[in-house]
């Protein structure tokens, strides 16, 4: 997971990259860690929280739930507007523009990978064709047979 997520990180120049996996049991979307490239004026040693974040599936606030729940990614130009964000999770990381794409099988999401950057900018169609192409390389190799 972790090659994944510095190559997303790489190939978007973006600042943070968190993968979330579905715990159908809990009805939460557990994080499982977090790849982050050092920012000056963040610090990136909270970013252990992601091994402990669980967010439940019926949070309105989260870009990671909404992308899961929709099927489909959602992107986050500003997140300090944006009423999917998770507010102190930006504060906390810097974030100030995100990316959700979920990780799908069979039409059922699995989990999601978000991206994260400290600059406010819009993230392309091509970056989410990458990150989506990531989370379809993890979703094979989870059920490779």
């Amino acid at each position: 997971m972790r090659v994944v997520a510095e190559n997303i990180l790489t190939a978007l120049d973006a600042n943070l990259v968190v993968p979330f996996l579905v715990d159908p049991g809990n009805a939460h979307l557990n994080g499982i860690g977090a790849v982050a490239r050092s920012e000056p004026g963040v610090d990136i040693e909270p970013l252990e929280i992601f091994h402990k974040v669980a967010i439940g599936l019926t949070d309105e606030r989260s870009i990671a739930v909404t992308a899961f729940r929709e099927k489909k990614p959602i992107i986050a130009e500003d997140v300090r507007e944006d009423h999917h964000a998770k507010q102190w999770l930006a504060r906390l990381t810097g974030t100030r523009s995100a990316i959700a794409v979920p990780i799908m099988r069979d039409r059922e999401s699995l989990g999601g990978i978000v991206v994260g950057d400290s600059r406010l900018r819009r993230f392309t169609s091509q970056e989410v064709e990458i990150v989506s192409e990531w989370t379809d390389k993890l979703e094979e190799a989870w059920f490779e047979k």
